[in-house]
């Protein structure tokens, strides 16, 4: 399953990149959306930045679904970014929900217009999992679409205070 969204920010494309690879900013966002045991390792290597946090979230899966999910589940993120100062700038991300068996990866691009930037995002949800997949995938893509539209809020909010 693929989301696809599209936001625009009023900031330049600068200050939203710096927002998402600001460790002080990542750690605020994922304990403001009720994360905890959170961990967050930020490393510049060339061209790039890597992100590799972790954190337990709760989950409330419908009916059949609560056997493969404990009331607290680990998530494993990992995002990869690279661009050039005006931007653009694109992001590889993946995540990991131990338990879960489901893979999401994610790209995202940050690009300067006349109102701000721009940020596009498409994240993919696949579950190998014969019978359970479909639902499986559909919880996670209503529970990223969710996600994927509070974080942009959250930037929208709070992302000044970090510039």
């Amino acid at each position: 399953m693929q989301l696809i969204h599209s936001f625009i920010f009023p900031q330049d494309v600068n200050s939203i990149y710096n927002c998402y690879i600001n460790e002080d900013f990542v750690n605020s966002k994922l304990e403001f959306f009720g994360g905890r045991k959170i961990e967050v390792n930020i490393q510049n290597e060339d061209d790039r930045v890597i992100i590799e946090s972790s954190r337990e979230v709760q989950a409330e899966p419908p009916g059949a679904l609560k056997r493969f999910a404990s009331p607290w589940t680990k998530m494993i993120q990992k995002e990869i970014w690279q661009g050039k100062k005006g931007g653009p700038y694109s992001g590889n991300m993946s995540i990991e929900i131990e338990g879960i068996p489901a893979t999401i990866f994610g790209h995202m691009t940050l690009t300067s217009s006349i109102d701000g930037t721009v940020a596009n995002n498409t994240t993919d949800i696949k579950c190998s999992v014969p019978f359970f997949g479909k639902a499986i995938t559909k919880f996670i893509a209503q529970q990223s679409e969710k996600a994927i539209a509070e974080e942009f809020e959250y930037m929208k909010n709070y992302g000044k205070s970090f510039l």
